[in-house]
């Protein structure tokens, strides 16, 4: 008897909002995953606890990689801004930094 994988869907939403306290820009995140697993799935009672546990520690990798992201668009902004300035010594300088930047990642 040939037993097919239970189809599952994944559904992940993220929202930003900016945040401004005491002089402060902060942007508040907010992430949700949503895991639908059929009901007729065969041991949907341990499948799902499972699931749970794996994208609740996939988070933390998520959220360093949507941080690098961020910082990675901001110094594209920067060098655009520099070059548009006619300050385009100070490039190397930049993309030096962003290689120590990366070097300190996990």
């Amino acid at each position: 008897m040939k037993v097919s994988p239970p189809k599952l869907s994944f559904v992940s939403a993220l929202q930003l909002r900016p945040l401004s306290l005491a002089r402060r820009k902060e942007t508040h995140l907010k992430y949700a995953v949503e895991v639908k697993i059929p009901r007729s799935t065969p041991m949907m009672g341990l499948l799902e606890p499972i699931l749970e546990r794996v994208v609740y520690e996939d988070i933390p990798f998520n959220l360093a990689a949507l941080k690098q992201r961020v910082e990675d668009l901001k110094l594209q902004r920067r060098i655009a801004e520099l070059e548009a300035q006619g300050t385009s010594w100070a490039i190397p300088m930049l993309c030096s930094l962003l290689v120590e930047a990366c070097k300190m990642l996990p």
